[in-house]
């Protein structure tokens, strides 16, 4: 069965995605919905599922110029999650 679970609010035209999960998920959700009134066309995606790391998100992520991920912590840990070591410009 298929057991990924995320909430992904696209929205047309935004080449900005915001990516979070857990504790950070209102004040992203606060932020993207303030953008918006802003008239700053943002995506947000709520991970419930970090590991695996399914297709699905990296598929999401293509679709976008820029990628912010809200998460607390200092180490970035699911920047590492999505996107290991490596260095990623979108980000």
């Amino acid at each position: 069965g298929n057991y990924l679970f995320d909430d992904y609010d696209g929205q047309e035209g935004a080449k900005t995605l915001v990516i979070t999960y857990g504790i950070t998920t209102q004040a992203a959700a606060d932020a993207v919905k303030a953008w918006r009134s802003d008239g700053k066309k943002t995506s947000l995606l709520v991970m419930k599922t970090l590991i695996p790391v399914a297709q699905k998100y990296f598929d999401i992520c293509r679709k976008y110029e820029n990628i912010v991920i809200a998460e607390e912590n200092l180490d970035g840990d699911l920047r590492k999650i999505m996107f290991g070591q490596q260095q990623n410009e979108k980000l």
